[in-house]
Order: structure tokens, then sequence, then C-alpha cells
């Protein structure tokens, strides 16, 4: 049987420290508001040199001239609106940390030790179950210099959880929260058309989605989807504000390479989940919009059509109508949502991309015409 010679809490006492910060001099809970702005910028400017100067141009999603044809918006307004939705996030965040006290350490020994007569109290009770499998007794070891001893069972499943299972979980929740609280927001978004015309249609204004675009929102809903759902998932988590810099830095660049129009093979953000660069490109198309539907079809079908008409008419249903997009709604991380609620884009791959040849095509033709 497995035994333990813990009796009592640990007595042991310890000198709380302030952790050194990740980024000398700045405060960690200012390099968590900083940091993810940072990585958004450098990421997208990345993807643009690459989009500007034809390089991975094979993995390119759509063409320059649908970037020209089809985005109702101009580089210069989404920069503007972007910048704008940071330094609002920035202000609010630093209000926030002000009030914040610093996170310490130096106590872990006796946390740990906690655990490990918690672990030993459950295993004590589970003893008479364990009896008839356990063959032999793990020795005792005296933990550290506080006054508790454990078995080294205990302690080793102790540092497990404390160094790697939890920090895990938590990471695990974050990431659950933020998908279902921007699955709700988002969807709700597209539901309702006062909504999707005050607030969400604005995002939709980039057809052709490119990386710095990414938080190209409404600020209100900029606000109420990315502000405030990061801010709950980190309290709901109960995270540090170490990962915190780790976890949205890592969404950050995740959103970014989710709208970098590049579908990248090899690219550790694109395959660690199917919820990546294509999966949330199709949502940005104009393929559920009801109003267009049967234009679109005619429009494929006959080569006298004045292309150009038919991206106006797009434009307008898309300022109007709140069924751009009545898919894949999910974000960031997973699809799971978009299981749940059967709202994952059904066609196959290769419909899919006959799809985007089509608009490809399309695009190309309105360019002509216009230049003629």
């Amino acid at each position: 049987m497995i035994s333990s010679n813990i009796t009592s809490l640990p007595t042991g006492t310890c000198i709380p420290h302030p952790i050194p910060p990740l980024v000398a001099p700045l405060p960690d809970k200012y390099t968590l508001l900083l940091l993810p702005v940072v990585a958004y910028w450098t990421l997208s400017l990345t993807f643009h040199f690459c989009d500007t100067n034809n390089i991975l141009s094979k993995y390119k999603l759509h063409t320059p001239a649908e970037f020209l044809r089809r985005n109702r918006v101009s580089v210069h307004d989404v920069v503007k609106e972007v910048l704008t939705q940071h330094v609002m996030q920035t202000i609010l965040g630093g209000i926030i940390a002000y009030f914040e006290p610093d996170e310490m350490a130096g106590c872990e020994d006796r946390d740990i030790a906690a655990w490990a007569l918690s672990i030993s109290s459950v295993l004590k009770n589970l003893a008479p179950l364990l009896a008839a499998t356990a063959t032999t007794v793990i020795p005792a070891t005296k933990f550290s210099s506080l006054n508790v001893s454990a078995t080294t069972f205990d302690v080793l499943l102790a540092k497990s959880l404390y160094w790697f299972l939890i920090p895990a979980f938590q990471y695990v929740l974050a990431a659950f929260f933020i998908d279902t609280w921007q699955y709700i927001i988002h969807r709700t978004m597209h539901t309702y058309p006062w909504l999707y015309r005050t607030f969400h249609s604005r995002h939709h204004r980039l057809y052709v989605p490119y990386a710095f675009g990414a938080l190209y929102n409404h600020p209100f809903e900029g606000l109420v989807e990315d502000t405030v759902g990061s801010l709950l998932a980190f309290k709901v988590a109960r995270m540090s504000v170490r990962q915190g810099i780790y976890f949205f830095t890592l969404s950050t660049c995740k959103t970014v390479d989710d709208h970098s129009g590049f579908r990248l093979p090899w690219d550790p953000l694109q395959w660690i989940t199917e919820n990546n660069a294509y999966y949330h490109d199709i949502h940005h198309q104009s393929w559920g919009m009801k109003v267009s539907l049967s234009f679109l079809s005619s429009a494929l079908s006959d080569a006298n059509v004045v292309d150009s008409t038919f991206f106006s008419m797009v434009s307008r249903a898309d300022e109007t109508d709140a069924c751009v997009g009545q898919s894949n709604f999910s974000q960031p991380f997973t699809s799971f949502w978009d299981r749940v609620f059967g709202t994952r884009w059904a066609g196959s791959e290769s419909e899919t991309n006959k799809r985007y040849e089509s608009g490809k095509a399309l695009a190309g033709k309105a360019v002509a015409f216009k230049n003629e």
C-alpha cells in the first residue's frame, strides 16, 4: 500500500520577493500590455513585406486584383482604426494594472508542500482501495527545509501539478473561454441586422483579409469582444501575469496569422488546429450572402456581365445584411463551437477552391474592365 507520514500543514515560513521582470526594467504587468502589441505589428509587417514583395506568393489565398476590387476600406483607415484600438486597450489595461499588486515569488516550496499534504491526505483515504494492487511502499522523504515530510510520490505529483499540469489547465481554460466568448459575440453580431450594420460590418469591409487588418473593428466591438473577453479569460483562468504575457502574445500572433491571407503548410499556427487562415478567410467571403447568391451564379456563367457591378452590389449588401459569412464563426483557437452548432463550412475542399478561383477570375475581369 502507499503510505504517507504527512500529518499537518506546513509550518515553515517563506519570504516573498517581487518576481524579476521578464523585460527589465519594465514591470511584467506592463509588458503584458505592450508585448502583444509589438508582436501584432512585427508579425503583421512581416506578412506585409512578403505580400508586397511577392514572397511566398504561391501560398496566397487571393490575388492583387481581388485586393483592389473587393476590399471596401483603405489601408490607411485600417491602420488608423487598429492603432486606435491598441491605444484604447493599452490605456484601459494600464489603468487596471496600476491598481494591481506586483506578483511575488519565494514561497513555491511552501505551496508545493501544501499540495503534497493534500495529495497525501487523499491517498491515505484511498489506501484501502489501493492496498489490493500496491506491492511496495514508496519511501518517505524530507521536503526541503520545511517541517513537513511526505512520500516521494506525493512530492513528485505535487511538483508536477504546481509547475506543469495546473498551468497547462489554465492555458486550456483561457483558450476555451476566449473561443466561447468570441463565438457568442461574433455569431450574435451576424444574427441581428442592427448589430451587424452598426458594428460588425466594418470588419467585413475586408473581403480580402490581410495581417494588420486582423483587429480592424468598430471600437465598441473591439472593446467588448477582444479587450473585455481577454480580461475575463485572464481572471477566470487565474493566470499569473507571466502566464498572461505568454498566452496573449501567442493568441495575438494566432489572430494575425488567421487574417494573413497566406495558407502556409509549414506554419505551426495553421496546422495545430483547423481554425487557421484558410478557415477564417472562408468566413470573410460572400458565399453565404442570400441577397447575392443568384446574381453570383449568373455572373459566373455570363462573361458579358460587368463585374464591377457585382462588387458594388456586394458592398451595399454587406452594409445592410446580417447574412454575410454564415459559417466559420469560431475564433481564434479551435472550431469547437462551429462543430457543436453546425456552423462550420460544409463545402468540400474542391468546391471551396473552385469558389476561390471564380472570385479571382471575377476580380481580374473587373480590373481589366476598369482599365479599358
